[in-house]
């Protein structure tokens, strides 16, 4: 399995930069590899990224800052919803989205994602809750 989850996921470093020890005793940031924590953290990122604020991919990230002072309604949690379906289609293809729940709960919108990756069994579920 772990060969699988290599292949598939690939190798790369986890955001926020954490520093760690290597086996030799060196402190670094080291890329891990097939951890399904690159594909939890790149989901978090293009979330968490608006359009046009990272540097060469200006259309890295989500339109979500377009409903911040839209009321908590039905529309608003549609467009939630396809704002963020359409950013991780996009930028995160190791994926397939097999379900999206909505909660609203006052001023709260919880948006969760249920995803499986591709070419293997494993399912996770990812949420992200937005406050006014």
């Amino acid at each position: 399995m772990a060969n699988i989850l290599e292949k598939v996921i690939g190798s790369g470093v986890l955001f926020p930069i954490k520093l760690e020890t290597n086996s030799s005793g060196q402190s670094g940031w080291y890329p891990v590899t097939g951890s399904t924590d690159l594909i939890l953290h790149n989901i978090n990122s293009v979330i968490q990224y608006e359009l046009g604020f990272r540097i060469r991919q200006e259309d890295f990230g989500t339109r979500l800052w377009e409903c911040i002072e839209e009321p908590n309604t039905q529309a608003q949690a549609f467009l939630v919803y396809q704002f963020v379906r359409q950013a991780l289609v996009k930028w995160e293809n190791r994926i397939v989205i097999t379900g999206t729940k909505l909660f609203r709960e006052g001023t709260k919108l919880t948006i969760q994602i249920n995803y499986s990756i591709k070419n293997t069994n494993q399912t996770d579920t990812v949420s992200a809750t937005y406050e006014q």
